[in-house]
């Protein structure tokens, strides 16, 4: 058994190798592993385990891996008796590597089976996590960490650093404004921000104090990192600087009815976007749709480009708003600012809601509403490109394997989309309330695939017979408004096409 903390190893050659004779532990923390390994015919470069005698339980927190190099496992390399082993992300908490080419990504963690030396596995790369972008320089990560017995962290002091973490993020901000501009402005350009574990509550997250175009906010995993906001002058808790990119990923963005009107994130200009990767989005767990009080104008308002993967929405239930607002949409080809999302297709991938939206008394004068029914729903995606003659090719959205159950939003759609392309496959839509539609599509060329809709009781509502709702039926009306001036009777379908 080994610990290793607040120490920086930089010598040749792996810095820990272990060839345990019995049950063993590798307990490491605040470590800065850098130019470990020759790379000239080895495995493993900061790290090597061998487990095909015992296990070696692994624990890795607050650590960065710079400039190891090896043929496979540029920064750990395990060999395994059987898969059963493998190792889980709950190994690396708080960890990051930074790497300047998706090569580097790929070989970060390497591993074999068995005595098959001639047979490595490349697909742990995501154990420890690596930006969007490349990176040079352990100087462009800050940490905030809560203060434990093992570790009192000084905020009096520059903090930040893997050593001495903020506690808060305006403590952060509070040295980043007071940082003179070195050569390289890597003293004040940040790009990664790593969350450590526990509940972090923040007013304001002003990314445009980073000074650069891309950054990334990291926690320790869905359920051991929380970020909640606090009330502020601009209703959202991460705004980026125009054109900036926001990747959020392994955290849980989690709602409070003290800041009702407050959405998470939100992005300007055309070359901006957000990637939100592997986090859980939370309402308020103690009320019910009928006593919410959550009425934001969004979530999530992205100018720019859009990619959701492995993103749970539980919980939701909302007066007013949407959960995304995506304008001017755009596709990332030819951004060399952010490699890995090259190798992938912008859209909404294994994303599961689990929420309801609710919307009561919305409008107080009465009035007829009809095609601003479009500005609302779960989903609202909306082209503002008014130069590109060709609408329906000016953008494009995927959205693959989503499943979403007992979601409404009392106005609008489930999904709408309008003047852009859509894709939808392998996507599951069940027992929507209220009387709008699944799909609202307006001038919008669309491929559907591979897809199940399911009716809220497995009927249709036909808004002219809500006088007449028998008392299953009634039980939505405390989800639903009745009055009929809330819908446009003439859009009410499974999808409704206009143009």
């Amino acid at each position: 058994d080994s610990t290793f903390l607040g120490e920086a190893y930089t010598s040749i050659g792996s810095a820990i190798r272990a060839y345990p004779t019995g049950p063993s532990t590798i307990d490491v923390e605040g470590v800065v592993f850098k130019g470990q390994g020759d790379g000239q015919g080895t495995n493993g470069g900061a790290v090597y385990a061998d487990m095909r005698q015992f296990d070696v339980q692994m624990s890795f927190k607050r650590c960065i891996f710079i400039g190891n190099k090896a043929d496979y496992g540029s920064n750990v390399f395990i060999r395994y008796a059987s898969t059963s082993q493998r190792i889980n992300r709950n190994s690396f908490i708080g960890c990051t590597s930074i790497a300047g080419n998706i090569h580097n990504q790929d070989i970060s963690v390497c591993y074999s089976i068995g005595d098959n030396d001639d047979e490595i596995f490349i697909d742990e790369r995501d154990l420890i996590h690596s930006s969007w972008n490349r990176q040079k320089s352990e100087g462009i990560i800050r940490f905030i960490s809560n203060s434990d017995n093992d570790n009192t962290f000084d905020p009096i002091i520059e903090c930040g650093s893997i050593s001495n973490p903020c506690q808060t993020f305006s403590q952060l901000s509070k040295f980043m404004k007071t940082l003179s501009e070195s050569i390289d402005e890597s003293a004040q350009r940040i790009e990664t921000i790593i969350f450590g574990e526990g509940i972090f509550t923040s007013s304001l997250i002003d990314l445009s104090l980073t000074h650069s175009s891309i950054v990334n906010i990291v926690g320790c995993g869905e359920n051991q990192t929380d970020l909640k906001s606090q009330p502020n002058i601009q209703n959202v808790m991460i705004i980026g600087q125009f054109g900036q990119s926001i990747v959020i990923e392994r955290l849980s963005l989690i709602m409070s009815p003290s800041a009702s009107k407050m959405g998470f994130i939100r992005t300007s200009g055309a070359e901006a976007g957000v990637v939100i990767q592997d986090v859980r989005v939370q309402g308020y767990l103690e009320t019910d749709p009928i006593k919410t009080v959550l009425e934001p104008q969004f979530l999530f308002q992205i100018e720019g480009f859009i990619h959701l993967y492995d993103v749970i929405f539980e919980h939701i239930y909302l007066r007013s708003g949407s959960i995304l607002q995506v304008i001017g949409l755009r596709r990332t080809d030819g951004d060399n600012r952010m490699e890995w999302l090259g190798k992938t297709s912008i859209g909404i991938y294994k994303t599961e809601q689990n929420f309801n939206t609710i919307s009561n008394d919305l409008y107080s004068d009465d009035a007829e509403i009809y095609d601003s029914l479009t500005n609302h729903g779960l989903i609202n995606v909306y082209n503002l490109n008014l130069r590109n003659i060709d609408t329906i090719n000016a953008g494009q959205i995927e959205i693959s394997g989503i499943f979403v159950q007992k979601c409404h939003s009392a106005v609008g759609s489930v999904i709408t989309v309008n003047r852009v392309t859509l894709d939808l496959s392998e996507s599951i839509f069940q027992e929507t309330l209220c009387f709008g539609n699944m799909i609202y599509l307006n001038q919008t060329q669309s491929t559907i695939r591979d897809c199940t809709f399911k009716g809220y009781n497995d009927s249709f509502i036909d808004i002219s017979s809500i006088s007449g709702l028998d008392e299953e039926i009634e039980q939505s009306n405390e989800l639903c408004p009745i009055n009929p001036n809330f819908f446009s009777s003439a859009i009410h379908a499974l999808v409704y096409i206009y143009k």
